[in-house]
């Protein structure tokens, strides 16, 4: 999924799942959803959608509404290209992730 876009990687002790970060750069819930995987040591890669051309751009969405079914609320967590977590909310990542009780 999103094969065609350029994610930047982050390297962590915990890399079991494939990760993807859907991210605006302005917005603060992504930059805490970012700093919540890096604090605890995940691999994953991101990309800031408001920084890329508006055809690929418009192409991830079309990719993400087929694939989930569901409205984009950045930030957007992909796990496994299974399931979606749309916002961030510590509990939600935790859960999913496996990094504690929610």
């Amino acid at each position: 999924m999103f094969e065609y876009m350029n994610f930047t990687g982050e390297k962590g002790k915990n890399g079991e799942k494939d990760l993807k970060v859907l991210a605006l750069s302005t917005c603060g819930f992504c930059k805490r959803a970012i700093r919540f995987l890096k604090e605890n040591d995940f691999s994953f890669k991101s990309i800031y959608i408001d920084k890329i051309e508006p055809d690929i751009k418009l192409r991830a969405k079309e990719e993400f509404w087929k694939a989930f079914d569901t409205k984009i609320l950045y930030p957007v967590l992909i796990i496994d290209e299974k399931e979606v977590i749309t916002g961030f909310t510590s509990d939600k990542y935790r859960k999913a992730l496996g990094t504690g009780e929610a």
